[in-house]
């Protein structure tokens, strides 16, 4: 629960900045500088990672660790919700996994010569965030940092009755 903590927290801040960035300045339909492209990519893949990483179980040190409960989403609308499943997909089908629905794959030309593989998502809600949907994971995001905090609280003061804890 510590580490979701930890990950949602830098979330907060990481939605925060995406909303104040400036690839959302341009009118509809304008291109965005390619340096500002890869700078948002990066943090769209950054974030979906991140956020995943909370709620897909992994196992390190021959230990599994825990993934947050869905009762701790029970607060969330119907739209964060959907979100939420986004983002999942977002991770398991975009950036760490690649998945042949969803990428891709070809030889093309540049410049005269032939570039090496070229690899593009076919499905671009999986791969591009608007303004609208930073705001709905900053909304999330919110949320869920409420409800781990109440959970941690909760565990702690299970444990401090147990005497596991002194508080």
């Amino acid at each position: 629960m510590g580490v979701a903590q930890g990950d949602l927290i830098c979330l907060r801040q990481l939605t925060d900045d995406l909303l104040h960035f400036r690839m959302f300045d341009g009118a509809p339909g304008s291109e965005t500088p390619l340096s500002v492209s890869f700078i948002s990519d990066a943090c769209f893949e950054s974030l979906a990672i991140s956020y995943a990483r909370s709620f897909v179980s992994s196992i390190g040190d021959g230990h599994k660790l825990p993934i947050l409960p869905k009762r701790l989403r029970r607060e969330l609308s119907d739209e964060e919700e959907a979100m939420h499943l986004r983002l999942l997909e977002m991770r398991r089908k975009v950036y760490a996994h690649s998945d042949s629905d969803v990428h891709e794959v070809g030889i093309r030309e540049r410049d005269g010569r032939w570039s090496a593989w070229s690899v593009s998502v076919k499905q671009p809600h999986l791969h591009r965030l608007s303004k609208e949907d930073i705001g709905t994971i900053k909304s999330l995001v919110e949320k869920l940092c409420v409800a781990v905090m109440i959970e941690i609280n909760s565990i702690a003061k299970r444990l401090s009755k147990q005497g596991v804890l002194p508080l």
